[in-house]
């Protein structure tokens, strides 16, 4: 099963937040062992914020694993 992945888990990740990371790596860990991770345009965007190169972002997201998912614009209009 294909999971995608909230921005506010992989921030938590990247940032290494003390309150949060731990937990998002845990659910981020058990969604890997079910399937694909992606994460959509618009999350990718929205961590992109976080960095003023996001070059690192894209590092991080190769080192867990996740890739970046397209949207057609039939899957848009059937959501």
């Amino acid at each position: 099963m294909k999971t995608a992945i909230d921005s506010s888990v992989l921030i938590d990740l990247i940032v290494n937040d003390p309150k949060h990371a731990q937990r998002s790596k845990e659910a981020l860990r058990t969604a890997r062992l079910e399937g694909p991770l992606l994460i959509s345009p618009i999350e990718a965007t929205e961590i992109c914020a976080v960095f003023e190169n996001p070059q690192p972002l894209w590092e991080a997201l190769e080192t867990l694993g996740v890739t970046l998912d397209q949207i057609s614009p039939n899957t848009i209009s059937t959501a």
